[in-house]
């Protein structure tokens, strides 16, 4: 006659295993979490640098150089002047 034994080290084997799972997928959420705010907030994903003689103008500023994240857009660069007919100087 054949007959299984279950001792309670299998199941606490069982339980630590899972345990252990549990730990390294909270650890895994936190880190992923950490990374997503990070790339939420950075501004610096994408650096555009313009040459010197073909500087845009967008919203009344002379661009020099751009910083694009996934949320942010950074423009670096200098206020432009409005003549009388209403053209950039």
């Amino acid at each position: 006659m054949i007959t299984t034994i279950t001792n309670a080290s299998t199941t606490a084997v069982v339980i630590e295993r899972k345990t252990k799972i549990l730990r390294i997928t909270l650890a895994l959420t936190v880190l992923s979490f950490v990374i997503f705010l990070i790339t939420l907030t950075s501004s610096n994903w994408v650096i555009i640098t313009y040459p010197a003689n073909t500087f845009p103008t967008r919203q009344n500023i002379t661009v020099a150089r751009s910083t694009y994240g996934i949320i942010w857009e950074c423009l670096y660069g200098r206020a432009t002047t409005t003549s009388i007919n209403g053209k950039y100087e």
